[in-house]
């Protein structure tokens, strides 16, 4: 991969697009310095499916379920997860309020992981 869209360290990105980060600021602020995330199908080797999830050096801290309607839902789970990893053991706020489409539901499908 080029330079400026590759990988770093095995697991990296650049810098967060303004649209991304307004409608998902606390994955954002995850990658910027807390840990990184893993999309895709059945991603290995967890005890049961799962389609997204974060991680940090420690390991896995949450895992979404196997499949979404669509990725702005897994996103919008994922997000929602890691502002509470962020609040509840980092003792850390949300990176900014972001407003749910008129579509979207507060519910929370995924499972934190107990370190």
């Amino acid at each position: 991969m080029s330079e400026s869209g590759g990988r770093r360290g095995g697991h990296g990105i650049g810098a967060a697009s303004p649209d991304f980060a307004a409608n998902y600021p606390n994955i954002a602020k995850w990658v910027r310095g807390r840990g990184w995330i893993e999309i895709g199908e059945n991603l290995p080797p967890l005890d049961r499916p799962s389609c997204v999830r974060a991680l940090d050096e420690g390991g896995l801290i949450w895992a979404g379920e196997a499949s979404y309607p669509t990725l702005d839902d897994a996103l919008r789970d994922l997000d929602a997860a890691i502002g509470r990893q962020l609040r509840e053991e980092r003792g850390e706020g949300p990176a900014t309020a972001s407003v749910p489409s008129q579509n979207s539901l507060p519910i929370v499908r995924g499972h934190l992981v107990s370190g």
